[in-house]
């Protein structure tokens, strides 16, 4: 067609009048520029379609690599707690307490446990519930008991820690455990307690559930391998460590359909429709284009987010739980030993308050709905009052805070609540690299019409990929992606100091190693 149009054209034009074949050359030329761009701009449109799509499943892989790994804390969590609970009720007991009614009520009220073995100080084999008479079953009982002398080995530095592994005993795999009968201060334990488990019964109570949240919540199925099972290459894999050494959970990976034809259609559909409307097919390319990116930060802060306040919670309830498990089932004759679990459940509950109080107000502020009421307050009263009321909390972590207030400062304007929740993010973040022991410094004075709050610590100070991360987290307001903690705390402040009009900084001090984190406040007259 386009060698037919050029034949006819030529001695058409040739034909016409100099004049006539003027005016139309530069409507030709234009026609062509504009055919031109229009598949330019088509060909372009396509390019980047191509890359945001590759960038699309790219994130959708990594939340999806993201809610496995969370799977995989999940169910190192479950087989845990699965394990730990029935040695609460033979921890701390004395040999001759350990009767087969007690262990037929053990194995009543956890149905999994299949054979209770008591071992002594060497991990030979003293006693075996139920009682095995047959050779063969005597024979299995001793090889588990060798198969524990191994394990232990692997970790002989711990020799109170839960120690797990998983063997095929009778022709069906069992998860093998065991632990130390006392939990006092001995350089070897006594006795052990080993507990063997049905696997297949751990996994359909445990790990069924979690699969079956997993396959509704990401729309694929992960699965639980066994150390010698088979794993696709492409798929995503997760180990568990914990409690199975070995097996690896597996889902698979977000991929391109593969559909070249309908691909090629698809490309050509919209060179022609980019040749018809060119300025709707551009609009709709930049919203499209803007929509993908919102939506992939949207997606990438939430799993991000999802993962780090997962981890953060994980370590308060845990330890909520085990001493609560202990003190319930009053495994804990010692009154001092209970006063300090006490303590810590007590600590570990306002850690997790303070928490869920920053994600609760970094919502609001982030939402608009979170505005402070700036009134004239005395800030050296409102500073005081802070470390007065918390200085156990902070006691409890056995940091020494050193305070120096200023008296006369002049009026500043602020939200004692504000104030408040800036002070305990900074004392917290400082007593993460301040270090067990350590000194932090809190400071309240005057520089020129502005009055500074500093926090500082004597640690390490901040590794420098962290220092980056933090840096991304104050100027765009989300969430660090590893450092330790769940990265809110340093945003939250910064929201808040903005809120009061007050400017908020991170530095190194130069006089000695730490970090020195500082909000300064405008005079009064300055925040109308």
């Amino acid at each position: 067609m386009r060698k037919m149009n050029t034949a006819i054209s030529k001695p058409a034009l040739r034909g016409l009048p100099a004049q006539s074949r003027r005016r139309l050359r530069l409507p030709l030329l234009l026609l062509g520029a504009l055919l031109f761009n229009v598949l330019a701009i088509a060909s372009l449109t396509l390019h980047a379609l191509r890359g945001e799509r590759a960038e699309l499943e790219a994130s959708l892989e990594t939340a999806r690599e993201s809610a496995l790994t969370l799977l995989g804390i999940q169910t190192e969590q479950a087989l845990a707690d699965a394990v730990n609970t029935p040695f609460l009720l033979l921890k701390n007991l004395r040999p001759e307490d350990i009767t087969p009614a007690r262990i037929d009520n053990l194995r009543e009220r956890f149905p999994s446990v299949e054979e209770v073995l008591i071992l002594d100080r060497h991990l030979h084999l003293q006693q075996a519930f139920p009682a095995r008479h047959s050779k063969h079953k005597q024979l299995a009982n001793h090889w588990l008991a060798e198969r524990a002398q191994q394990e232990r080995k692997k970790v002989a530095h711990e020799p109170f820690a839960l120690h797990t592994f998983a063997e095929t005993v009778d022709g069906h795999t069992a998860l093998v455990a065991f632990q130390a009968l006392s939990e006092q201060t001995t350089p070897e334990p006594e006795r052990w307690i080993l507990l063997r488990f049905r696997l297949e019964q751990v996994l359909a109570d445990e790990v069924s559930p979690l699969l079956s949240d997993f396959k509704d919540e990401n729309g694929s199925t992960a699965l639980l391998l066994a150390p010698d099972a088979p794993a696709p290459k492409k798929d995503l894999l997760v180990d568990i460590n914990s409690v199975l050494p070995g097996w690896q959970l597996a889902t698979s990976r977000v991929g391109p359909d593969g559909h070249a034809g309908t691909s090629a259609l698809h490309e050509l559909a919209i060179i022609g429709l980019a040749a018809g409307a060119l300025v709707a097919i551009a609009l709709t390319v930049i919203a499209g284009w803007s929509e993908i990116r919102r939506e992939h930060a949207l997606l990438d802060l939430r799993n991000r987010f999802v993962a780090n306040v997962s981890h953060e919670l994980k370590t308060p309830l845990s330890l909520i739980r085990m001493y609560a498990e202990t003190l319930f089932l009053q495994r804990q004759p010692d009154p001092q030993k209970q006063r300090d679990y006490l303590q810590i459940m007590l600590r570990e509950s306002e850690r997790l308050s303070l928490m869920i109080n920053d994600v609760l107000s970094f919502t609001k502020l982030r939402e608009g709905s979170g505005a402070y009421q700036l009134n004239a307050h005395d800030l050296r009263a409102t500073v005081s009052s802070v470390l007065e009321q918390y200085r156990t909390h902070f006691a409890g972590r056995r940091l020494e805070i050193t305070v120096a207030l200023d008296e006369a400062l002049p009026g500043i304007a602020h939200d004692p609540n504000g104030v408040t929740q800036i002070l305990l993010n900074l004392l917290d973040n400082a007593s993460k690299y301040a270090g067990s022991g350590g000194q932090v410094d809190v400071t309240l004075h005057r520089a020129g019409d502005r009055v500074e709050l500093a926090v500082t610590d004597h640690g390490t100070g901040i590794p420098p990929a962290v220092s980056e991360r933090l840096g991304r987290t104050l100027r765009d307001g989300e969430m660090a992606e590893e450092a330790e903690g769940s990265g809110l705390g340093l945003a939250l402040v910064a929201q808040i100091a903005a809120a009061h009009h007050a400017s908020f900084t991170l530095e190194e001090p130069a006089e000695h190693t730490g970090v020195r984190a500082q909000v300064s406040f405008p005079p009064e007259d300055r925040t109308a």
